[in-house]
């Protein structure tokens, strides 16, 4: 994963303002999955254990799919965000609040603002 493998580049940064000690940067990806079909338990066999050390590591999952994911599928997603720093999962489908959930989901993003904020795109394919 191409991502994961970019945050392990950045070294996290110490800085005391006002007396309290802040980490930097903060480290966000996100994933928009088109279904659930993909090996998330492999890749936390795999590397949990380096997602849970790195500081300020979060990975958020926003499904986008016309059916909601099986409980197995939301359980694996839920058990990989829960496992960086303080990463979500949310499922939208048709039948959601999808501009209210969307705008719950990014909004954490503006907490963290940083130059330049790049992206990195990868695609995979479910097998």
């Amino acid at each position: 994963m191409l991502a994961l493998e970019w945050q392990r580049t950045l070294s996290s940064q110490r800085t005391i303002v006002n007396g309290i000690t802040y980490y930097g940067p903060h480290k966000w990806i996100i994933c928009l999955v088109g279904n659930g079909n993909y090996h998330i338990k492999q890749f936390l066999k795999d590397n949990g254990d380096q997602l849970r050390k790195q500081d300020q590591l979060s990975i958020s999952v926003l499904g986008l799919s016309d059916l909601p994911f099986s409980q197995t599928e939301v359980q694996n997603m839920k058990d990989l965000t829960s496992s960086t720093f303080e990463g979500v999962f949310v499922n939208l489908t048709k039948r959601n609040r999808s501009d209210e959930l969307v705008k719950q989901f990014f909004a954490s993003l503006d907490v963290y603002p940083s130059e330049p904020m790049p992206i990195l795109k990868e695609t995979f394919t479910a097998s």
